[in-house]
C-alpha cells in the first residue's frame, strides 16, 4: 500500500511538471501581459513580431510538456483502478489525448 501511494504521488508531480512546463511555454510564445478582454486583439500581433527564437522555444515546449503530462496521467489510472481497471484506462487514456492534441497544437 505504501509502495502505491508513492507511486501515485511521484506521477501526480510529474503531471504538476507537465503542466507547468505548458504554462511556461505559453508565456514564452505570447510574452504579454494583455488582459483577458484585450489578448484576443493583440495575440495575433503579437505572434507576428515574435522574434524566431520564441516562436521555436515556445512551440518545441508545448509537445514536451505533453509527453511529461502523458506519463503524469499514470497517477489517474493508478487513483481509478480499484473501480475497474478499463474504466480507469479509457479515463486517463482520454485525459492524455488530449494533451497530445494540445501539444500538437503548439507545434
Amino acid at each position: 500500500m505504501h509502495e502505491e501511494l508513492r507511486k501515485r504521488r511521484a506521477l501526480g508531480l510529474i503531471g504538476v511538471l507537465g503542466a507547468a512546463l505548458i504554462f511556461l511555454s505559453d508565456c514564452i510564445i505570447m510574452d504579454s501581459s494583455a488582459s483577458g478582454a484585450e489578448f484576443g486583439a493583440v495575440a495575433l500581433e503579437r505572434l507576428t513580431e515574435s522574434p524566431n527564437w520564441r516562436l521555436t522555444v515556445g512551440g518545441i515546449g508545448g509537445p514536451i510538456a505533453a509527453c511529461v503530462l502523458v506519463v503524469g496521467f499514470g497517477h489517474v489510472y493508478l487513483a481509478l483502478q480499484p473501480g475497474g481497471k478499463r474504466g480507469a484506462f479509457l479515463c486517463a487514456a482520454g485525459f492524455a489525448c488530449g494533451y497530445v492534441i494540445l501539444g500538437a497544437w503548439h507545434a
